[in-house]
Order: structure tokens, then C-alpha cells, then sequence
């Protein structure tokens, strides 16, 4: 009005209620709208609410799939006291369920074991504990993520048997979990005890699945670090106990000059010429493998695959009980089997298999 009729005054007060009405309803027919009905639309939205809560009980995110569901279904927005209400009664719904399935399948002794959690443990919480995440890959931190993925197996099981009874998506696990994360253990401990219950269900899957991410990417990466650090050795052995191409060809021009030698005694026998050789120019052994080098590439990858085993034995100190700590997590050990089953089909022998695999 005021930018199409700016000299008119208008006094709202002086619009008759039958002329709003009128005009919301024309509004209503050019737009395809429908007013909100309490009777009629609010059962819908509570029934969208309840299904939406399996997803998340962010209220943020219930609201915002309510006001989609309104738009999609063309029905004008409520009060706002209206989405408090039917977010509210929603959520105390959920809980109620949630305490009904926990009364049906969740164990008093399963109860115990999980609000375990809360207690304390050498001057810290097990739940603050297993809040941290590993910060490198050093041996300690991945000897202290087996320890904990060993210490919380029994809890992971009691997760992955009541998690699907309370048919929670992956979203809502993960969002009850980060609950966990930013609430300290003093306010977890004065909330619904069925609700704590549930949070640190999702947390325990939750950080338990991390765990298992963290162990396989250890493991990759122990394993990588292995192969690295065996090469590096290899090539420095093989470059130990073989000689540089300018060296060789000086000791090869030596033992041929050997032929044209006048200082050689040509009566000498030829078990008396070998004996100078082997003081004054090469011992038969790098005589050997300079012949061995010169004559066949395979025998040069022999000498390298045979320096290769050398540094596996000579560094395995190191990296083995690393490797083996994490071969008896049991995800690992089933990944493990398929890989030699597969290749046990298609008849490919583990000596096949070059040490980088």
C-alpha cells in the first residue's frame, strides 16, 4: 500500500472481519492452499513427527520436515505454539517406546554394564576415555585402541542387538552419539535413566565402528610403512654387496688384461695365475657375482628378492607383533580368510604373491 497508494492512510482496524476472511480465502483458491485445521491436519503432522524421529529427534530437524510436509501438501503454517506442541508430545512419544522396547529386551545386567560408562576409572571416566580419539599411529596409540575395541566388544554386541529393535536410521545413531560427545558425565547421570540408556547405545556403536575404521586404516598403514622401510633396506644392502657399474667394468679390464700380461709367467700353471688373481684382483665369490650380473637380469633380481627377505627378518621386530595385534581383531581375520579363499579358488600360491601386496 504504501508504495502504490503512499498519500493513502490506511487503519487496519477499519477492515471488517468478513473482509479478511473474504480475502484469505481468495488468496487461498489463487495459491491452492488450504487453511490449517487443528482437527483435521494435526494428526498428520503428529504422524510425520513420529516417523521423523526415527531419523533424528533434533527438534530443528523435526521442524523443518514439518514445514516441508506443509508446503508439500499445500496447508498454511500454524501457530508456532502449535509445531512446540506436536514437537513436544512427539518426542515423549519416542521415549516412551524407547522404554517400552528396553523393558521388553534391554537386560538388567546389559543395563549395568552400560552405565558402567558413567563410572569412574583411574581418575577418569570410561566414557571420557573413550571420547578420545587416537592421535597418530604410533605402536601405543593402536595397542590402546585394540585395548579398548577388546574391552567394549561385549557392549558392541548388546548395541548390534538392541539398535535394531529400536529401528533407529544410521542418522539418529550418529546424532544420540554426538549427544554423548558434548554432555558431560555429572548431567548424564541426572537425566532418564532409559534415556542415558540409549545414548550411550549409539555411542558405544558408534565409537566402536570408528574403531574398527581406525584399526583398518592402521593396519594399512603399519603394513605400508613395513614394505617402505623394507626396500629402503634392501636397496641398501644390495647396494652393500654389489658393485657400481664404473667399478665393475675396472675390475672386468683387469681380470682381461690378465691374458696380455708379460709380467705372467706363461709357464706358470694355470692353478698358480688363478691364485694371483684371487690376491691381487677380485676373491672368486665377487668374481662370481660380477659374471652373475653381467651374464642374466634374473640373477639379479634373485640377489634383490633375496635382500628383500633379509630386511623382512631383520625388521620384523618391529613391525610384526604391531601386525599380528591387529591380524586377531576378528573384522580383520574375516577379511583375511576371504582373501585366501578367493585366491585359494584360482589356485594362485602364497610364494606368487610379491611382498608389497
Amino acid at each position: 500500500m504504501e508504495r502504490y497508494f503512499s498519500p493513502a492512510a490506511l487503519d487496519k482496524s477499519a477492515i471488517g472481519r468478513a473482509a479478511k476472511l473474504n480475502n484469505q480465502q481468495w488468496v487461498l483458491r489463487m495459491t491452492g492452499y488450504k487453511m490449517f485445521s487443528q482437527a483435521q491436519h494435526t494428526p498428520i503432522l503428529f504422524e510425520r513427527a513420529e516417523k521423523i524421529c526415527r531419523v533424528s529427534i533434533n527438534p530443528v530437524f523435526i521442524f523443518r520436515e514439518l514445514l516441508a510436509e506443509l508446503t508439500q501438501k499445500k496447508i498454511t503454517r500454524p501457530g508456532y505454539s502449535t509445531f512446540q506442541k506436536i514437537i513436544s508430545n512427539v518426542l515423549m512419544s519416542e521415549q516412551k517406546r524407547v522404554s517400552q522396547i528396553f523393558k521388553e529386551h534391554l537386560l538388567e545386567s546389559d543395563r549395568t554394564k552400560l552405565l558402567e560408562l558413567l563410572s569412574q576409572e583411574e581418575n577418569f571416566y570410561a566414557v571420557t576415555l573413550l571420547k578420545q580419539q587416537p592421535r597418530n599411529f604410533k605402536p601405543t596409540a593402536i595397542r590402546q585402541e585394540i585395548e579398548y575395541y577388546e574391552r567394549y566388544q561385549p557392549l558392541y554386541q548388546i548395541s548390534k542387538r538392541l539398535l535394531p529393535e529400536l529401528q533407529i536410521s544410521k542418522n539418529g545413531i550418529e546424532y544420540y552419539a554426538n549427544l554423548v560427545e558434548h554432555h558431560t558425565v555429572w548431567s548424564m547421570s541426572h537425566i532418564n535413566q532409559d534415556q542415558t540408556c540409549l545414548w550411550l547405545l549409539c555411542f558405544i556403536s558408534h565409537r566402536c565402528q570408528r574403531m574398527l575404521d581406525n584399526l583398518a586404516t592402521m593396519f594399512i598403514y603399519t603394513a605400508n610403512q613395513y614394505h617402505v622401510d623394507v626396500t629402503r633396506e634392501a636397496e641398501a644392502l644390495l647396494l652393500i654387496h654389489s658393485l657400481s657399474p664404473d667399478e665393475k667394468n675396472k675390475l672386468v679390464a683387469k681380470l682381461i688384461r690378465v691374458y696380455t700380461d708379460k709380467s705372467v709367467n706363461e709357464n706358470q700353471t694355470f692353478k698358480t695365475i688363478k691364485k694371483f688373481v684371487y690376491t691381487t684382483i677380485l676373491l672368486p665369490e665377487r668374481i662370481d657375482q660380477v659374471a652373475d650380473e653381467l651374464d642374466s637380469q634374473e640373477q639379479q633380481k634373485l640377489a634383490q628378492t633375496q635382500f628383500t627377505w633379509q630386511a623382512v627378518d631383520e625388521l620384523a621386530d618391529t613391525y610384526r607383533p604391531l601386525l599380528r595385534a591387529l591380524a586377531k581383531v576378528k573384522p580383520i581375520i574375516s577379511c583375511a580368510k576371504v582373501f585366501i579363499r578367493n585366491n585359494h579358488y584360482q589356485k594362485r600360491l602364497l610364494m606368487n604373491f610379491p611382498f608389497n601386496l
